[in-house]
Order: C-alpha cells, then structure tokens, then sequence
C-alpha cells in the first residue's frame, strides 16, 4: 500500500543526523562509518541525493512512500542492491539508472568499497502547480519521458553518450556544494539532454565468460594486496595469461574502471578512511598508500573527492 510521502531513509538502516528548511543529512546507525546521504527537496515533489559512502557496510529495508520515478547517477565507485531472490541492481561509474516504485531491497552495498553519486526523485502526486508548470515551460512531462524511455520495466541501466556525462557531473558537482538553485538549473539540463537522446542512448553492455570473469576477479585482488606496489598493464597480462587488451576491456566491463585508475580510486577509498577516522597526518597517509611526494597525493585525492585531503577531514 502506497502512502503520500516522500522517502525516508531511516527506514533503510540510516539515522536522521540532521535537517534543515529543504534539506536532510542522513549518517549510518553506528557511529563514525563514513557513510552520509544528503537529501534535497527542490521543489515540490521533488528530492535530490547526494550520496558520499566510504564503506563495505551492508544495509537493508523497505520503504513506506508514494509512487515515484527515480534518476539515479554513478560519479565514482559501484552500488549494487539486491531487489528479489533472483535480481540485483548494479550501477557503476558514468552510469544512469532508472527505476519505478522499487522500495525494497534485501542487501545493498558498495563492492568496491566507495560510492559517490546522486539520485533524484520525482512524485507526480506530490507535484505543486509551481512544480507542473516548470516542467511544462520547457515540454517536460515526467510520467511520459520515464515511461517512454523503460518501457514498461522498472529497472532501466544505462551508460552515459559523450553528449550527457558532463552535464550529469554538473549536476553532481550542484549537489556535493549543496546549492538547491544550481541543483534545480542542472537538473532541468539533464532531464533536456535524455529527453534529446533517449533514442541514441546506448545500451549494449560486454558480457564476459564465467572463467574471464574469475581472471579478473583474481587481477583486482592482486592490485589491492599491496597498494604501494606500482604495476603495469603488460605485467599484469604476462602475470595471469590475458592479453593486455581484453585485460582492461574486461577490467572496466566489470569494476566500472581500468586498472590503474581502479587501483588510485582504491587507494584513495582508503586514504578518505584513515582521514575520517585516524589522526594521522597528510605526509603518512599519502606513504602508506605508495606516494612519496605528499603533494602528488593530495592533487590526487581532490581530483577523486573534489576537496583536498584537510578539507575532507574536517567535513565530519
């Protein structure tokens, strides 16, 4: 049974942290996990997310909300959630993902060990005139672009055209600073850019063999064994019998990204970590994780989570 009301995440094992006029934070139940949701509400009927998780926590639970339409982006990082007994959502890096009145899962995760993204949520039923009338002045209509572009499924996976990724960035980068008026301007772009190229959007994605895919899994753990350990693409192919082609076509099918860039997001997952919970400084950090020169670590770091390694410290 469906109630009119908007999504509240400490239905999904989140704690209420913090709320404003038109925003909400949401922090994990046990304190000191990075793990932060930060919620939006844009205009009537409809909420932004911003989603920051440095973290292998799992969670669960089911919703009690209205009908909705959700827009759902990949900045960096996996997410994946069990929906039924037989069917997992998966949503990697430069991804989109639609869905329909989805408001359960069974076990939700991020692989990877991070994720950063956004999502948006549109309820008709709560739309305010004010609402109806800004889609309408640019020819949206919210119920005919989703149905048109799932047709008739409630879970749609797509990854973005070389026209799109930057605007969802733009919009992403909106919802890090928190700005509600950007938040509403990028959005509307967004919406405009898969209004304009639902037809072209590509949908192929690289289906790799079960014993393939064990190859891979086998590079990633080597990568991650030890993190200072600088290795090439041609000694990775040499090491488990691939050539160095299928290793980073497959690399990226499964974990979102190619090796080397899998492996600086890793480490930079784990650089966040001891930010938020070690007091250790910048210099150790930055050598634990395999860089000698402290600055080339933090143009890294910013360059993943968008503020330096200080600042992200003292983001709480």
């Amino acid at each position: 049974m469906r109630v009119r009301q908007y999504a509240d995440l400490t239905q999904f094992g989140f704690r209420l942290s913090d709320k404003g006029v038109n925003w909400k934070e949401y922090k994990s139940k046990e304190e000191g996990e990075p793990l932060c949701t930060k919620s939006y509400k844009i205009m009537p009927g409809v909420e932004v997310y911003y989603n920051d998780y440095c973290t292998f926590k799992r969670f669960s639970g089911k919703m009690q909300m209205c009908d909705f339409f959700q827009l759902a982006y990949s900045h960096s990082g996996i997410y994946e959630s069990r929906i039924n007994s037989c069917r997992t959502l998966r949503l990697s890096a430069g991804e989109v993902m639609l869905i329909t009145n989805v408001v359960q899962s069974y076990d939700s995760c991020m692989p990877l060990g991070f994720y950063t993204g956004f999502n948006v949520m549109f309820y008709p039923e709560l739309f305010a005139s004010d609402t109806e009338d800004f889609f309408s002045h640019f020819s949206l209509n919210i119920i005919q672009l989703f149905k048109q572009l799932m047709s008739g499924k409630s879970v749609t996976v797509f990854s973005c055209c070389p026209h799109m990724l930057p605007v969802m960035e733009s919009l992403f980068q909106a919802c890090r600073e928190g700005n509600i008026p950007h938040m509403k301007l990028r959005l509307l772009e967004v919406l405009m850019e898969v209004s304009a190229y639902q037809r072209s959007i590509d949908n192929h994605y690289q289906y790799i063999s079960n014993k393939s895919f064990q190859v891979i899994q086998s590079v990633k753990e080597y990568i991650e064994q030890d993190m200072t350990k600088h290795i090439t693409i041609k000694e990775l192919s040499e090491i488990f019998g691939i050539s160095q082609t299928s290793l980073k076509d497959n690399f990226k099918a499964v974990y979102g990204y190619a090796p080397y860039e899998y492996l600086k997001r890793f480490r930079m997952n784990y650089a966040a970590r001891l930010l938020k919970t070690t007091s250790l400084s910048v210099a150790d950090i930055s050598t634990q994780i395999g860089y000698e020169n402290s600055s080339k670590f933090s143009s890294a770091f910013s360059n993943v989570y968008g503020v330096a390694p200080l600042s992200y410290r003292k983001s709480g």
